[in-house]
């Protein structure tokens, strides 16, 4: 599921929009990703068939999917000559209501009574305001970043450290061959 919404549904609108990308002004296609990517992916199993599911992990490989389409999209752009840059990001923790399906009822509960308590804590915890996550990938967007294919893991920061032993040619090239059969398997042709 999380490798469906998370990257597949993405990888396939991208593609279809990429004719008209090509034509365009300075055109740039973001992914937002994750700072739980870091916990890795394995392209051999992007659906946990081969093992124990793990909500967490399930969501940190779907999001180094999004890491990995990014890479592979910029060079494949780059290699055909198209204008078109790719670029990923990590918005950071953001303090909106998708926290409800995470935090246990008794902090929602907490967080309905008091909203700008809520902000504080946020800020004491490293949540970022809407306004503040929406930043990174609204500037890249705007004004694209450093280098083709650069993830971000904070704005205007090319993260370039350790962590993402995953993000290989070879992985990012894997996981695009399977997105197309993927997608070939439901007749959306890429």
């Amino acid at each position: 599921m999380h490798y469906g919404v998370n990257h597949l549904g993405h990888f396939a609108l991208t593609n279809q929009l990429l004719p008209v990308l090509r034509n365009g002004n300075e055109p740039k296609v973001v992914s937002v990703s994750s700072a739980a990517s870091f916990l890795g992916i394995d392209v051999d199993d992007l659906e946990w068939q081969k093992r124990k599911y793990e909500k967490w992990g399930a969501y940190g490989a779907s999001k180094a999917a999004n890491v990995l389409f990014t890479d592979s999209l910029a060079t494949r752009e780059q290699a055909a000559g198209s204008p078109v840059k790719a670029f990923s990001c990590h918005p950071g923790v953001v303090n909106t209501n998708l926290a409800r399906y995470i935090l246990p009822d008794s902090m929602q509960e907490k967080k309905r009574q008091d909203e700008v308590g809520s902000q504080r804590t946020g800020k004491l915890f490293g949540m970022r305001t809407v306004e503040d996550g929406a930043r990174c990938q609204t500037d890249l967007a705007a004004n694209g970043g450093n280098a083709n294919g650069d993830f971000y893991i904070d704005f205007n920061k090319p993260y370039r450290g350790a962590g993402m032993k995953w993000r290989t040619d070879s992985n990012a090239d894997k996981l695009w061959q399977t997105s197309v059969a993927s997608c070939e398997e439901v007749g959306i042709k890429i």
